[in-house]
């Protein structure tokens, strides 16, 4: 149960780091069990799908980051009771940051909401023009995510173990590549 309430707190400080860096946004109500409430007088798509999509993109670099680091900085140092211990910590931290990647429906869907509206504001225009496909195409694999995570019921684990596993073989793949391109 502890990996659930840490993957949760972790997603909501996500949310909450990324709306207290943004200026115009104003957090009214954090609890990192369950919620991060914010506000703002001017609330664009851009700044929504920050806020959304933070732990999306932090926990999986925060993952990816932390099975870097085992992979080659301390899987081959594996003698020690020390590095066996760093090991483990790291197999956690990754572990708890893919539990908590996925948005909630409402976070995923709201950036798009908003562009919608945006997109007949006539002083919106060129910003939903630049910024609309980014959100669009950085939005839909957590969307996509998000909707596939709602119909699974009680076997959501699956999904965060799918990606968990594919994180794992972009970044073995990855590493060989660029041995291959050095070599």
């Amino acid at each position: 149960m502890s990996f659930i309430k840490h993957s949760i707190f972790l997603h909501e400080l996500a949310h909450y780091l990324i709306a207290k860096t943004i200026p115009s946004i104003k957090v009214t109500s954090v609890n990192f069990n369950s919620h991060v409430k914010y506000e703002s007088k001017n609330l664009t798509a851009t700044r929504t799908f920050l806020i959304g999509y933070a732990p999306f993109y932090i926990l999986i670099s925060i993952s990816y980051i932390a099975l870097y680091i085992m992979q080659y900085y301390v899987s081959p140092n594996l003698h020690s009771d020390l590095m066996v211990l760093v090991y483990i910590g790291l197999s956690y931290i990754s572990i708890i940051s893919i539990l908590g990647i996925i948005p909630s429906i409402q976070d995923a869907k709201q950036p798009y909401i908003l562009l919608k509206k945006q997109l007949f504001m006539f002083r919106r225009i060129p910003f939903v023009l630049l910024f609309g496909p980014i959100i669009i195409i950085l939005g839909l694999p957590g969307l996509l995510l998000s909707h596939i995570y709602s119909k699974l019921g009680k076997y959501q684990i699956l999904l965060n173990l799918l990606i968990y596993f594919i994180l794992i073989q972009i970044m073995l793949n990855y590493h060989q590549i660029i041995n291959m391109v050095v070599s």
